[in-house]
């Protein structure tokens, strides 16, 4: 009886621990792959968070190229006009507003001395264009309405015209951009421009930028140094 005795609690005691230990190698077991999981996942963590900032710039575009809405002071330099036949310089402003996505209004105006002859020449327009940017090229059309009229000590001659042009931005690194446009437009009186070629080069600093463009057509060669502010 006591040999029973003695072996009775073994037999019930034993299966018990078997039980505890087997359940608690499964608790280990899951932490562990649980835990291996995470471990594999920890490398891939920094690549997943540093792509969202990466893709986010993809849509702003860069150096200003999408600028249609802006205020610009201009200083004008046209060459000896061959229907005119004198140089002119003067100052200028204009005024571009973008409503929409892609549509945008502008209106310039500039008043140009001439260098021998005793008068001015005035230039004012209108237009309203359309621009589509992608990345970093943003192409635009536009059509103006323009007036040239000569001061009055010059006999107060008027020229109006309509001048329809299609034109490239292009940026290179952050701060930098070219740009050209091919125009035309007929003078019933100042002589016509039949086609016109403008390539101009941009620094863009924030919501500031500087630009100078040179304009040539059949009539006279012209230089334009402009500063514009973006809004």
């Amino acid at each position: 009886m006591c040999a029973t005795f003695a072996s009775g609690p073994d037999r019930s005691v034993r299966p018990a621990r078997a039980g505890g230990w087997m359940m608690k190698h499964r608790i280990v077991s899951k932490a562990l792959l649980f835990a291996g999981l995470a471990l594999l996942a920890l490398p891939a963590a920094p690549r997943l968070l540093a792509a969202e900032p990466a893709a986010a710039p993809a849509s702003v575009a860069p150096a200003g190229i999408a600028d249609y809405s802006y205020i610009e002071v201009r200083r004008l330099y046209q060459g000896s006009s061959v229907y005119l036949g004198d140089s002119a310089k003067g100052n200028g402003a204009k005024f571009s507003f973008q409503f929409g996505e892609h549509t945008y209004f502008y209106a310039s105006y500039a008043r140009l001395q001439f260098d021998d002859l005793p008068g001015y020449l005035y230039r004012t327009g209108v237009g309203v264009g359309y621009q589509q940017t992608v990345g970093r090229v943003s192409a635009f059309v536009r059509i103006g309405y323009y007036r040239e009229m000569l001061s009055a000590s010059l006999g107060g001659a008027r020229s109006y015209y309509y001048e329809p042009a299609y034109g490239l931005r292009a940026a290179f690194g952050d701060h930098f951009y070219l740009q050209g446009e091919i125009y035309t437009d007929f003078h019933p009186d100042f002589g016509s421009r039949p086609w016109g070629v403008k390539f101009g080069a941009a620094g863009v600093f924030g919501p500031v930028s500087l630009h100078l463009v040179l304009d040539h057509n059949r009539d006279a060669n012209s230089l334009m140094a402009a500063l514009r502010f973006a809004f």
